[in-house]
């Protein structure tokens, strides 16, 4: 634990205010810069407090009953808005805090009418000119200016606690009550845009709206916050507050199993008594013994939320070239320390989310804790959820009322959060210093070193150190991966008498072997025809075509400053007739491969448009094709099927199968980490198959096996039929490694160039990466997702540009928990989220675009969706139409700015930049 008020550096100050002990527990404040508006629940009246002149004032004589809603406007002159059962006043609050008081006759005289119930909340729009006031079971939409009615807002069934403006849609008001629903309104057209069902079981206490984005928040009483896209009113995803800041696990539970083990005592203790009766004996007996704050389960409610933004740039929803938000070193290539991803995440949008407890940043593009301050200083914070967050605490208490100042918050320094307690007439201001200090970064010498050099890679374990696609040297002699390892077949034979045969007895003894009678000689011309007659011209011979220019030859690099392809293009190409489970460009761009279930694999020349979709098909699995991956010369294509079997094709579109790997090697090395030896054939299906280290290996995923393979191809005359039909080709198993998972359901390798690293996701939903030099996992991402990973994505970048070193190691995760993960090898802890699609039953695809300023990525919605990678903010930034059935995988075209998805009815559509 890291406490506030000691460090080289104050992270959070407390400054109580002394002039509230007049003022019984407030449920409601507000906070402007240096303005503080209380109300007193037992008068009309409102506390005022300049804190730069540390001075008072007491508005009254406007309410004749308790203010229960207050709010500041973010213009000038500032404007004061009170609420109460009678009456809405507004304040106008000079600069010299010379109060006057301004009441608009017409305004109260309206309002007064149609109060069923005192106001609960109150907010201005961004523009300050409207203001939606929530009480009963409606809110109502009042007009700054005139002070009368605009809209009333009804539908709930309960009383409305909270309601904001969109500022993306300034005439669209969401509205949040006891009914544990939200409902949206475009006041403007005099709509109801969206009704929700009922979210959850407990109640909802809070809402927030993203300012810079296209978000907003509602908290509820479990602790549970739901992000909302502002757009269709989709849920994003939901942020469990009491797992983040590891509350989940009851006291009573720990103690119970400590007991158990004897671990207090030093004894084992065997019972038979059930576990439910231990854990409730102990949870009486530590209820008994406890202090207040450790013997009780302390749930964290969300009372009060702000997002919050970083940096003064905005995010561009057009997505047009050059205007970068964040500038990493994978986009700009301007930095080249490992640690750019923390400058990334220091401008990363944020969300406080200020609950009973403690107040805590969430950040946005990574969706993990960032810091907690604990408002009791004798709060357990040993075992937090997340251990890379900074934690602090204070001595404030239970806090029933939070407000944060709502104002456009761009690159603060200070927050100022006001906090009310629940049991005790205090109130207090928290200043939290947002700032990262960069002097603790640069001050460790382990965050030193990695901004200068890798480890070898060997040498990965724990969190201590960090993996890189890049090896550090050569690999070992006794690596398979060697040019003088044993795995490899010896080139000399060993010398064994053979029989002698006939035609060997020939050949020694000088006979000539039967040739056809044009063997080395040419047979002269009878002299029938005597020549050509004149006139007669002789055929010239055929002038060798000079090669069309392909895609390859007209560009020599992909556009990097080109917008996002977004445009979609007439072409429709059928490929398949049933769903379609990957498609991939070659590298040289000249073809696209799709595999589905119908056990073929199409091959098509591009661009798709001049050639009408024209494609050549590969027939030979039996069952649904999982995978398919090209070679790094565009000239083999690698298949693996759930037939138990992998195949290696030719590139060009030939049907026939080259290489059939369907079994193990009887000559080849088991797993180091197993005993038993493997079966011949194969005993489950091929998930993904690979080329790996710049086409020499083959790298197959079968169970919980990584099965690497050596190949090699009889270089066959193609005008020979009979010897290109031979197929004397050859494949060996040299290694083969065990995962931890009792099965590997995806992989991802570099072949472009020599790398050691191998990554790996398994049914356990952890992340493993292999270094099959060592043949051991050297880093494991525990728990990357919630649900089954089925898809990982290195950073391959196109062969048409160049990006910085540090670039590829990124690598994109995907699962059917809706959300998809950016990594860095580099990193102990995801760098980004990014959600917004849907993704709940059929895994989809994920891809880098090669300017690695994109990702795509399939959805269920019938719809791909572009995320800018530089925003940060982890929500869409485009959705693309076209598709009549659920997007299964996208690819990015090598060579122009062009994305090509694949769906479920076996379609691909294409979109290009323009």
């Amino acid at each position: 634990m890291q406490d506030a008020r000691t460090g080289s550096r104050q992270r959070c100050r407390l400054e109580p205010v002394e002039e509230a002990a007049q003022v019984a527990s407030s449920s409601c404040c507000a906070l402007h810069n240096n303005f503080i508006a209380l109300p007193d629940r037992r008068r009309g009246l409102i506390h005022l407090w300049n804190r730069t002149t540390q001075s008072a004032r007491q508005l009254a004589g406007k309410h004749s009953s308790p203010v229960s809603a207050l709010c500041f406007n973010t213009r000038e002159p500032l404007l004061l808005y009170s609420a109460s059962a009678e009456a809405l006043v507004e304040w106008t609050v000079e600069d010299g805090f010379e109060s006057l008081i301004k009441e608009k006759e017409d305004r109260s005289r309206c309002l007064q009418v149609y109060f069923d119930s005192p106001p609960q909340h109150m907010e201005l729009d961004p523009s300050s000119e409207r203001l939606v006031v929530c009480a009963g079971q409606a809110a109502r939409v009042v007009s700054c200016s005139s002070g009368r009615v605009v809209a009333r807002l009804e539908g709930h069934e309960a009383s409305v606690i909270a309601a904001s403006f969109l500022p993306n849609r300034p005439d669209v008001v969401v509205t949040v009550a006891e009914d544990r629903r939200f409902l949206a309104f475009d006041i403007q057209a005099g709509l109801v845009l969206y009704s929700s069902a009922i979210l959850c079981s407990s109640s909802l206490v809070s809402l927030a709206v993203e300012t810079f984005g296209t978000r907003f928040a509602i908290g509820s009483s479990d602790g549970k916050v739901r992000l909302f896209d502002s757009a269709d009113f989709r849920q994003l995803l939901v942020i469990d507050v009491n797992s983040m800041m590891g509350l989940e696990e009851k006291p009573w539970r720990k103690q119970a199993a400590d007991t158990a083990t004897g671990s207090e005592e030093g004894e084992k203790v065997i019972s038979a008594v059930p576990s439910w009766k231990k854990a409730f004996d102990s949870m009486e007996e530590l209820c008994e013994d406890a202090g207040p704050m450790t013997g009780v389960a302390i749930e964290c409610s969300p009372i009060s939320m702000i997002f919050l933004a970083r940096r003064r740039e905005t995010v561009d929803n057009s997505m047009r070239a050059g205007n970068e938000v964040i500038r990493l070193s994978a986009a700009g290539g301007e930095r080249t320390s490992s640690n750019e991803w923390k400058e990334a995440k220091r401008k990363a949008p944020s969300l406080i989310i200020a609950t009973s407890h403690a107040l805590i940043e969430l950040n946005l593009s990574a969706m993990e804790l960032c810091s907690s301050i604990f408002f009791h200083s004798q709060f357990d914070q040993n075992e937090p959820g997340n251990r890379n967050a900074l934690s602090m605490s204070v001595d404030f208490g239970v806090v029933a009322h939070a407000a944060m100042e709502s104002s456009h918050l761009l690159d603060p320094r200070d927050l100022q959060v006001v906090l009310s307690g629940a049991f005790t007439p205090s109130i207090a201001i928290l200043h939290v210093d947002l700032s990262r200090g960069e002097e603790e970064e640069d001050g460790d010498p382990l965050s030193r070193q990695r901004g200068r050099e890798p480890l070898p890679q060997a040498a990965f374990s724990g969190s201590e150190s960090f993996a890189s696609v890049f090896p550090a040297g050569p690999p070992s002699e006794s690596s398979f991966l060697s040019s003088k390892s044993e795995s490899k077949p010896s080139c000399k034979a060993p010398q064994t008498r053979k029989r002698e045969t006939l035609e060997g007895i020939k050949r020694s003894s000088g006979v000539t072997q039967d040739q056809p009678v044009t063997f080395k000689n040419t047979i002269k011309s009878s002299g029938y025809g005597g020549g050509l007659a004149k006139g007669v011209k002789v055929p010239s011979k055929p002038s060798k075509e000079k090669p069309s220019k392909g895609p390859a030859t007209l560009i020599k690099s992909y556009p990097s400053d080109s917008g996002p392809p977004c445009r979609r293009q007439p072409i429709e190409a059928s490929m398949h007739s049933a769903l379609i489970r990957r498609v991939e460009f070659s590298p040289d761009a000249s073809r696209v491969a799709s595999c589905s279930s119908d056990n073929t694999i199409a091959l098509a020349r591009t661009p798709l448009k001049k050639y009408s979709g024209e494609a050549s098909f590969l027939t030979g699995h039996t069952g649904s094709v999982n995978s398919i991956a090209w070679s790094r010369d565009s000239n083999f294509l690698l298949s693996a099927s759930a037939d138990k079997s992998a195949r290696l094709w030719s590139g060009k579109g030939k049907g026939e199968t080259l290489l059939l790997l369907n079994r193990f090697s009887s000559s080849s090395k088991t797993s180091k980490t197993s005993s038993l030896e493997p079966p011949q054939t194969f005993c489950s299906e091929v998930k993904e198959a690979r080329f790996f280290y710049m086409d020499r290996f083959l790298v197959l995923a079968v169970g919980k096996q990584l099965l690497f393979f050596e190949w090699k191809l009889h270089t066959a005359d193609e005008k020979d039929d009979i010897d290109r039909l031979k197929k004397s080709h050859k494949s060996k198993l040299v290694a083969s490694f065990d995962s931890s998972a009792q099965n590997i359901v995806s992989i991802a390798c570099v072949n472009s160039f020599l790398s050691h690293i191998v990554l790996s996701s398994g049914s356990n939903r952890h992340i493993e990466v292999w270094d099959a030099n060592a043949g051991k996992v050297i880093q494991t991402y525990q728990q990357a997702h919630d649900r089954l990973i089925h898809s990982l994505v290195i950073n391959e970048a196109s062969p048409f540009v160049s990006h910085p070193a540090e670039s590829y190691d990124l690598f994109l995760s995907t699962s059917t928990d809706g959300f998809v993960s950016l990594w860095d090898l580099r990193s102990s802890s995801r760098v980004a989220k990014f959600t917004g699609h849907t993704c709940r039953v059929h895994p989809v695809g994920v891809a880098f675009s090669p300017c690695l300023r994109f990702i795509a990525t399939g959805s269920e919605d019938k719809l791909a969706y572009l995320f800018d990678l530089r925003a940060g903010t982890g929500s869409y930034q485009q959705k693309l139409e076209g598709q009549t059935d659920v997007v299964t995988d996208v690819a990015f075209n090598p060579l122009f700015p062009q994305l090509v998805t694949s769906s479920a009815n076996g379609k691909l559509v294409v979109y290009n930049d323009q």
